[in-house]
């Protein structure tokens, strides 16, 4: 998934700048300004989502990865039919939280991959990352090439459409980490209504789930 976002980054900057000169008779001055502000408003979008929807809210690395698309999917549809620069510029606020997508990604494949393994799922992560710019970049000029006389920023639906993919994608991550977690909590309900209860420790409880962990008495008889 992150690979994808990566390379549609990529491919949108390598035409970029070809698009807003065309459209808006913007000089490389003007483009500058607008990518100095866009990276800018990256940071300060990350930051914010970690800090308000991780730390604070305790949300799931899933809804802020769905938080993130969909924000940098409005955001497309304005770069795509801005009629005008200022509007062009309103697309990097509703994008606010599209690099926050990458960090929920990548929790999502460490939570994913067994602890043994993740050392190769991150080299192989960063190989493909490494070489999604020689795919992306070609990918996205031809694309610019072959639409430039009717609708130029055909590329950014390509992006879009390239997110809603990875969005599909997080919602299939969250029913299933929900379900595995919701099974194995349905598991530990049921050894512990098969054994005594003084052999058990209820430690919390919510709504119709009741989570418990074996005694030190238990322990023992387990061993």
């Amino acid at each position: 998934m992150a690979i994808i976002l990566n390379g549609a980054l990529h491919g949108e900057l390598a035409v970029s700048y070809l698009y807003t000169r065309l459209k808006f008779q913007w000089n490389s001055k003007d483009y500058g300004l607008f990518t100095g502000i866009l990276f800018s408003v990256d940071i300060l979008g990350t930051i914010a989502a970690v800090t308000i929807f991780t730390k604070c809210l305790g949300f799931d690395d899933s809804f802020l990865g769905i938080v993130g698309l969909t924000g940098s999917v409005v955001g497309n549809m304005v770069y795509a039919f801005a009629p005008n620069g200022f509007i062009f510029y309103l697309g990097i606020f509703c994008d606010f939280f599209r690099i926050a997508t990458y960090v929920a990604t990548r929790s999502i494949m460490a939570k994913l991959v067994p602890p043994d393994e993740l050392g190769q799922s991150n080299s192989v992560f960063g190989v493909c990352e490494a070489i999604t710019p020689v795919i992306f970049g070609p990918l996205y000029t031809t694309i610019y090439n072959y639409t430039i006389q009717f609708f130029p920023g055909m590329y950014f639906l390509v992006t879009t459409a390239m997110k809603i993919l990875v969005s599909s994608c997080l919602y299939i991550c969250i029913y299933w980490l929900r379900l595995k977690k919701d099974v194995k909590s349905r598991h530990t309900l049921a050894i512990a209504r098969t054994t005594k209860t003084k052999h058990w420790e209820k430690v919390k409880k919510k709504g119709t789930n009741l989570w418990i962990i074996p005694t030190q008495t238990m322990k023992q008889k387990l061993q």
